[in-house]
């Protein structure tokens, strides 16, 4: 569960404006200089306000980010439930940097595009969308190199059949203490 926390927020308002300043400064004289070696001269200055206030955007953003915290770890009841909720955490947070970084993108007169763009990494790095990519990532791992199989639910559910396994809440468990030293012990050789 994701909460908000004012608390954390206002913790890293100063990292965040230092974090958003110091990309509009890079951003800035990173187009100045490209300007100037492609031989366009110098950009106005109310260009280059532009681009500050988008890196003072993206410290409003991190300030955002950092408000958000995680509650209690809650009790599962089914399968995936967890890696299910983190993918609708990271994609409503996705929404809302899109949006709100978009806006600021038209606000300071650069292309939407620039914020849409931002606002997308910033729900994909999102502590709950890291999570979604590192699950997906340890399930391809598994499934390639057959460690695990794809439909890994329809298999642990098979093995409480067999009655190997034991199903508590959204999770399982080894029925015999026995079974589970002897996989605990086998080497992968």
């Amino acid at each position: 569960m994701v909460r908000w926390s004012w608390l954390k927020a206002k913790e890293s308002i100063y990292t965040g404006f230092r974090i958003g300043l110091s990309i509009g400064v890079i951003s800035a004289l990173s187009m100045q200089i490209i300007n100037f070696m492609l031989g366009f001269g110098l950009i106005a200055i109310d260009f280059l306000i532009h681009y500050l206030f988008n890196g003072i955007g993206v410290g409003l953003v991190y300030v955002l980010m950092n408000g958000l915290s995680g509650s209690v770890i809650e009790v599962t009841t089914a399968p995936n439930q967890g890696i299910i909720k983190s993918a609708k955490n990271a994609l409503g947070f996705m929404v809302i940097c899109i949006i709100t970084l978009s806006i600021l993108a038209n606000i300071a007169g650069l292309n939407f595009m620039f914020g849409t763009i931002a606002g997308l990494l910033f729900g994909v790095l999102s502590p709950a969308g890291l999570a979604c990519m590192q699950h997906i990532t340890l399930r391809l791992v598994l499934y390639f190199n057959n460690y695990a199989p794809w439909n890994y639910t329809r298999f642990l559910d098979w093995t409480t059949q067999l009655i190997f396994l034991q199903k508590v809440g959204g999770g399982y468990i080894f029925i015999h203490r026995l079974l589970l030293e002897h996989f605990a012990q086998m080497s992968l050789d």
